[in-house]
């Protein structure tokens, strides 16, 4: 009979703990605090109210609210009930409550909280507001002898969501269904909310009617549709075509807050651009149609190559863009702070005749324009390149002989000939009138012009024949008058 006892007495006693834990367990869950819904566009504002839930049994709490200030900016706030708030630092909102007499036991609004929505922010689900774990964050019960207890909690708010011109749904994708919606609205089987009718506009002419459907229809199966919506994205894409995050704006209007361009190690200089293989400015202004941009990069460059390029514009830059006498360029460059460290340039010429490949400047008879380029080879220790440059120049190489100038040149061909220059500032010479056959001259020195300068300049002389060049040496006249465009080289 004794042992009965004793083993109704601890299944009771065991019956009674679980009891206890699961009721403990439920006051748990009710320990929350959160935030009212809300439905909000780009640019536009929103009050959401923070409040203890229903059953909460809390008698104080503390904790810092976070908002993420790139897409929210805080233009409010009203308190409910008395308690403590500070908004000093941009981002945080510092909230602390105590009821004092006894624990709240019913949902309890205590603070509204209004802010205005990022102009720029793209369609998408956001979570702008959170716990900042790293700050205070302590709620008390007071237990049924008096004493004050420290309880967990959980904090919910909701996420801010920004729709797509379609969503009509609300439910963060544009599909058949939205359309659907719209018809089933226009013949009164469904009733959109003002909100839901914002994204049913389609056609964005504040009227709606079954055309805001069939371009909605027209729209997923991408076909084109004409006054789409009231709003455009840009596209933000890494140099792989990725998104990397979206900007939304008002047909017509400006983007004035572009993303930093991330950084990507061993590159540098990193800016939007309309191509992926090239720089092309974007123009951000008066935007009526989607545009996708791409960060693009220049290879970073070393301390050491940064040394060689200088090295050679220096030398370069010596001659103010004249090379007039004989001259060997360097093709090994030793780093001076390590003499390990080095570089080989390779020179390339657009004439070989007067620089070979290994920098020798041999001189001409004439004067001529020419491209230089070094290719630069940094090595550090290795036989292995550490980087790589190509530096180009725009260079006159003096000739043996002191030539004229262009407009001497065809002074004195004006005089033989009786023509003028041509309008595109070419040597053609054109508007004179030949009166007898004429030996084009082939050869100018400075004696035929009445110069002290000693040159010697040699004459080519073509025939256009509508668009076929001819080399010619003497104009014979003919019968007929005739029109002919002499060119000298």
């Amino acid at each position: 009979m004794k042992k009965s006892i004793i083993i109704i007495a601890i299944i009771f006693t065991l019956l009674c703990s679980l009891f206890v834990v699961s009721v403990s367990a439920e006051e748990q869950e009710n320990i929350h605090i959160s935030s009212t819904e809300f439905e909000v566009r780009q640019g536009e504002e929103f009050t959401t109210t923070i409040y203890i839930a229903e059953n909460a049994n809390i008698l104080d709490f503390d904790f810092t609210l976070k908002y993420d200030t790139s897409r929210l900016t805080l233009i409010n706030v009203t308190r409910i009930v008395d308690l403590t708030i500070n908004t000093d630092t941009e981002g945080t909102i510092g909230i602390n409550y105590t009821n004092t007499s006894d624990n709240v036991t019913k949902k309890t609004m205590l603070v509204d909280l209004t802010f205005r929505v990022d102009e720029y922010l793209s369609a998408g689900i956001y979570d702008c507001l959170s716990i900042d774990q790293n700050e205070e964050y302590i709620a008390h019960r007071l237990a049924s002898d008096g004493s004050v207890e420290e309880v967990d909690f959980n904090c919910y708010f909701p996420p801010l969501s920004i729709y797509e011109m379609g969503d009509v749904d609300l439910n963060n994708k544009v599909d058949i269904g939205d359309a659907t919606y719209i018809r089933r609205h226009l013949v009164k089987l469904h009733t959109l909310t003002d909100f839901q009718l914002v994204f049913a506009n389609t056609q964005n002419d504040e009227v709606i009617d079954i055309a805001d459907a069939v371009a909605l229809q027209r729209k997923l199966v991408k076909l084109e549709v004409d006054g789409y919506g009231d709003r455009v994205n840009v596209l933000f894409c890494n140099t792989d075509g990725e998104i990397l995050t979206k900007k939304s704006v008002r047909i017509g209007a400006d983007l004035n807050v572009v993303p930093e361009v991330p950084f990507v190690e061993g590159y540098t200089n990193g800016r939007w651009s309309l191509s992926k293989s090239e720089y092309i400015a974007p123009d951000y202004t008066s935007l009526t149609s989607e545009m996708t941009v791409y960060a693009i990069y220049e290879k970073a460059v070393s301390p050491y190559m940064q040394y060689y390029t200088s090295h050679i514009n220096g030398l370069i830059s010596q001659y103010n863009g004249v090379i007039d006498s004989n001259w060997t360029l360097p093709i090994n460059i030793v780093y001076p702070e390590n003499t390990l460290y080095n570089a080989t340039v390779d020179w390339l010429s657009s004439d070989a005749n007067i620089f070979s490949n290994t920098g020798v400047f041999n001189k001409q008879p004439y004067d001529k324009t020419i491209t230089l380029s070094a290719k630069i080879y940094s090595y550090l220790n290795s036989t292995t390149p550490e980087s790589s440059a190509t530096l180009t120049f725009t260079l006159i190489a003096k000739g043996a002989y002191d030539t004229p100038a262009k407009s001497e040149i065809v002074e004195y061909l004006q005089k033989i000939i009786g023509g003028t220059i041509s309008s595109d500032g070419s040597t053609s010479v054109e508007g004179g009138e030949i009166t007898c056959d004429l030996n084009l001259v082939r050869k100018i020195s400075n004696d035929q012009v009445g110069s002290s300068l000693d040159y010697e300049v040699r004459i080519d002389w073509e025939i256009d024949n509508n668009g076929t060049l001819e080399s010619i040496s003497q104009v014979k006249r003919t019968t007929q008058e005739q029109i002919i465009n002499l060119i000298a080289t």
